[in-house]
């Protein structure tokens, strides 16, 4: 699958767990963890594809795919009327 646009959120938490030992004396347990989360882009809506303006835009995850219309032909980045007789 090719990536054509993709956004990345890095989010870093940081906290401290306050909790009593045995002999009731305060401890602090750190605590960290990252999250990493990505967010996909929807090239139709924001007009980044490359499909032609006969054609169909699909969003996928990370890219997108574009199909001809009714009446025309080709591979969705191009597409050339039918001729009809």
């Amino acid at each position: 699958m090719e990536i054509k646009s993709l956004q990345i959120k890095l989010f870093f938490f940081c906290a401290s767990t306050l909790y009593l030992s045995e002999d009731d004396s305060e401890m602090y347990q750190p605590f960290s963890r990252w999250e990493l989360s990505l967010i996909d882009i929807d090239e139709c809506t924001t007009n980044r594809h490359n499909c032609d303006i006969n054609a169909f835009c699909n969003n996928t995850e990370g890219s997108h795919n574009c199909t001809c219309k009714p009446g025309y032909s080709g591979d969705g980045s191009t597409c050339t009327g039918n001729d009809v007789f």
